[in-house]
């Protein structure tokens, strides 16, 4: 997959810049006017009335145009064929617009139709409807059109393509176009000779491309700038219309010469006392260094390497002071966003002039005061006080950033938001004990008493659980729960105070060849041969554990630690590799890492397709939907979505289902490959809240709870409004607590055996004085069938000889029953909840669900 970046030729109103530009972001939604799949954002130009102009990417190519006075998106033009517009949009004096098409750069389209690849399209603008658009040809034939810039003074658009890295001109006056030639390279060993070698006999269809710029940089005394192979600076010549090398080459690590090209570049112009007038272009390399190329007249030129600001490479887009000014030091800053696709987007800034030269790293760009991971495909400034990013991914987002401080308001005191209670009258009625019996982790394998979703029981009836292990590597866990067994209380004693139960299994109470410890299964260190530390560990076994058909156990890694503000394990080439798919074998005792699915990213949520052969999973942190073939090993990357779901959830279909970005589901379906974005309307009382565990119920529709979220929210996907902005009705259907209480947590849910759904409540009364007070956990059961929610009961552990366990512990002394993460069910319908502090364990409740 090819990287998606921007170009910059971008001016801005002012050189006072907040503390960090892209610390404050705004988002302008394009999902009223785009579908998802057909958002990522490759190009934007301002026009003099401050409308912007962009050009979009994935299943299908847009025009569309923000008018920022009337806050409305508009689709202008949509170009079909699994294409995407080239990195730069011409706006050209009479207010029309030309772009060019290339095959999707991002990986979302699934197909791309190569007749509709390598066009150049001009765009007229109409005052309400659609755009008219006519196709001017193709500039060069087989090749992609990468990306455009304007010269005025000839009236030449000129580009480079991809693959092979042409530079082309078209004469909007004779309407002809002209190829100069491949000028970009190849990277060593990545040439057609050495990829005939590899298909040769196989047939693989491997094919390289060239090292292609992304920016071509406009003076408009003296020409266009580009870069070719090795890094080798061209200039096109307007009045003589000649291409030609400058002598010049881009900064560069030695060896690297082959991986350099020029990501984005601003232009502006200066002054000194020795020099006079000049122009500067400012530029950033494919491998994140920064360079100043000086014009000075009579064709001489200065290249002055200025730093590399960020460790990862690449450079997304440059915004650059306006027309020369500098502050009242005589410095000009230009502010960036560097960083590759698969890696994390960081700011900077470089200030030069006035005696002093700095490159200052900054941070992950905010919208809407989250970090924005995705990165941006275009930037561009309006000359008002604002700079406009393009998000790149499959739902991107427009995003408005300010380039002066604003008002800071008043803080206002924090409010906590209002935890809704049951409205029925409490209850009086006390619920019953049920009983339980706890299998505890063994020392050494988790920290903190930490542990996740990570359960489920195997075709062998064993219970498979994995740990969270800070710092150091997590364990996969097992325990057999066969000889667990706990007689009923004797008739009328199955709840209240005078139950016969006790806490070491006294009265009444016999536990039977009750396991105190799992088994170590795999370590995650000894599987994957990884000897990191701190932050980098595959520390975790967090996403749902997953049972094959064939009795594999299916389970996946991510980091443990994570520091969510700044997240140093990426670009960090000894930071966090990667999430790995696992599976053991119980009928040998083989246990294998089938690899990372992807660079620097965990693993978390999970499901599994035993008819198609496909496993699901979603990117943490980046939130991307990840689809791995069981058969061939291989790994597709289906995109942003946007959210950071634990769970998801498989229909009878094979469509899998998680959870959106705002009041959004997604929904993967395999038969196009697409994840769609369902927005959930709301029908009756209540409100949406993105659910925490979603669970495919008996009936085909899906089911949600969420922590203070006070009901069981009903998801109608068994009669989905199809469409290109399709819709799926949701609605509040029971309250998720009893009578008078509040949902203050619910981390876990399953269906059991009986077609009920059964979820830890963590509750109490808000008013102190209904039911139980005390925050407690109770075990709830809802039915779909009447659509009713009731207490089980309230977990009373028995025969637990707490000295022999102590010694687990990480804090404190006394066990407690209150942390649920994580649920499975057993065939013959046992519960088994995953519960953390103050060390790992699983509650098991014998046959709970099974059918009466």
């Amino acid at each position: 997959m090819r990287l998606l970046f921007s170009l910059g030729f971008l001016l801005v109103a002012s050189t006072g810049f907040a503390a960090d530009l892209f610390s404050r972001g705004n988002a302008i939604d394009l999902g009223s006017a785009i579908p998802a799949n057909e958002r990522g954002i490759t190009c934007l130009v301002v026009d003099g009335r401050g409308r912007v102009y962009g050009g979009t990417t994935g299943r299908a190519a847009h025009l569309f145009v923000f008018d920022p006075d009337q806050s409305i998106v508009r689709s202008l033009a949509r170009l079909e064929g699994g294409i995407g517009l080239a990195y730069g949009l011409v706006l050209l004096p009479d207010g029309s617009l030309i772009g060019g098409t290339q095959a999707d750069p991002t990986g979302i389209a699934r197909r791309t139709d190569p007749q509709a690849v390598g066009h150049l399209y001009r765009f007229v603008p109409t005052a309400d409807g659609p755009a008219k658009v006519e196709d001017l040809g193709v500039a060069v034939a087989g090749q992609g059109i990468y990306t455009l810039a304007y010269l005025e003074k000839s009236g030449e658009v000129v580009g480079n393509t991809w693959p092979d890295g042409h530079f082309f001109t078209y004469d909007l006056k004779t309407r002809t176009f002209k190829d100069h030639g491949a000028i970009a390279g190849h990277r060593t060993f990545e040439t057609p000779r050495h990829a005939e070698d590899v298909n040769r006999g196989t047939g693989q269809k491997v094919s390289y491309p060239r090292q292609v710029s992304r920016a071509i940089a406009v003076d408009p005394a003296s020409g266009a700038y580009t870069a070719g192979a090795g890094g080798q600076l061209y200039r096109y010549d307007p009045e003589s219309r000649r291409l030609a090398k400058l002598g010049l080459q881009l900064p560069a690590a030695a060896g690297r010469e082959p991986w350099t090209s020029l990501d984005a570049a601003v232009v502006y112009p200066r002054r000194s006392e020795d020099s006079g007038n000049y122009s500067v272009v400012v530029g950033g390399t494919s491998d994140g260094h920064l360079f100043e190329l000086r014009i000075f007249a009579q064709g001489k030129y200065q290249l002055r390497p200025r730093g590399k600001p960020l460790t990862e490479g690449g450079i997304q887009g440059l915004i650059a002071p306006p027309t020369g000014e500098a502050d009242p030091e005589g410095a000009h800053t230009v502010w960036g966003v560097g960083g590759h696709a698969e890696g994390m987007p960081r700011s900077f800034r470089f200030s030069h002039g006035g005696g002093t030269s700095a490159v200052v790293p900054g941070i992950i760009p905010r919208v809407d005061g989250q970090l924005s991971m995705v990165g941006f495909g275009a930037l561009v400034a309006d000359g008002r006080g604002n700079v406009y990013a393009g998000e790149r991914d499959r739902i991107a987002r427009l995003v408005r950033y300010r380039t002066q401080p604003e008002e800071k308001a008043k803080p206002k005191p924090p409010t906590r938001p209002a935890r809704l209670a049951n409205p029925e009258p409490p209850s009086a009625e006390v619920p019953a004990k049920l009983p339980c019996y706890i299998v505890f982790a063994p020392e050494g394998t988790t920290t903190d008493g930490s542990g996740y979703t990570a359960i489920e029981v195997g075709k062998d009836g064993l219970v498979y659980v994995g740990s969270t292990r800070y710092g150091d590597y997590g364990w996969l866990l097992r325990f057999d729960p066969a000889p667990l067994t706990l007689p009923s209380p004797p008739p009328g004693r199955e709840g209240g105070k005078d139950t016969p139960l006790s806490p070491r299994g006294g009265r009444g109470v016999e536990v039977r060849g009750k396991p105190l410890f799992m088994e170590k299964v795999v370590s995650m260190q000894q599987l994957t041969g990884e000897r990191l530390k701190g932050i980098n560990t595959q520390g975790k076994i967090h996403a749902k554990i997953l049972v094959g058909a064939d009795g594999r156990v299916w389970f996946a890694s991510k980091q443990a630690h994570e520091v969510f503000d700044s997240r140093p394990e990426y670009g960090d080439p000894e930071g966090y590799p990667g999430g790995h798919l696992c599976y053991f074998d119980p009928k040998t005792g083989f246990s294998r890492s089938v690899g990372i699915l992807k660079r620097q990213e965990g693993l978390m949520a999970g499901a599994i397709d035993d008819r198609r052969g496909k496993l699901y999973y979603r990117s943490e942190p980046k939130d991307h939907f990840l689809v791995y073939d069981i058969k061939t090993g291989e790994v597709e990357d289906r995109g942003h979505v946007g959210a950071a779901g634990r769970y998801m959830a498989l229909d009878g279909k094979g469509a899998v289902y998680l959870i959106g970005r705002g009041q959004t589901l997604c929904r993967y379906d395999p038969a196009t490959g697409y994840v769609e974005d369902l927005a959930v309307k709301v029908e009756g009382p209540g409100h949406y809240t993105a659910p925490y565990v979603i669970a495919l119920g008996p009936n085909g529709k899906l089911y949600g709870v969420a922590a203070g979220h006070p009901w069981i929210m009903e998801f109608d996907i068994d009669q989905l409004r199809p469409g290109a902005f399709p819709e799926v009705v949701m609605r509040n259907v029971a309250a998720a607590a009893p009578p008078g209480m509040v949902v203050d947590d619910i981390h876990a849910g399953v269906f059991g055996k009986d077609g009920k759904f059964y979820y830890p409540l963590n509750t109490h009364a808000p008013d102190g004085k209904a039911g139980r007070p005390r925050p407690h956990l109770r075990i709830m059961r809802f039915d779909p069938a009447s659509q009713r929610t009731e207490t089980v009961g309230v977990p009373q552990v028995v025969g637990l000889d707490e000295e022999k366990v102590r010694h687990t512990y990480s804090r404190g002394t006394k066990y407690e029953l209150d942390h649920m993460q994580g649920a499975a069910v057993g065939p013959d319908g046992s519960l088994y909840l995953l519960d953390i502090y103050p060390q790992l364990n699983v509650a098991c409740f014998p046959q709970l669900t099974a059918p009466k």
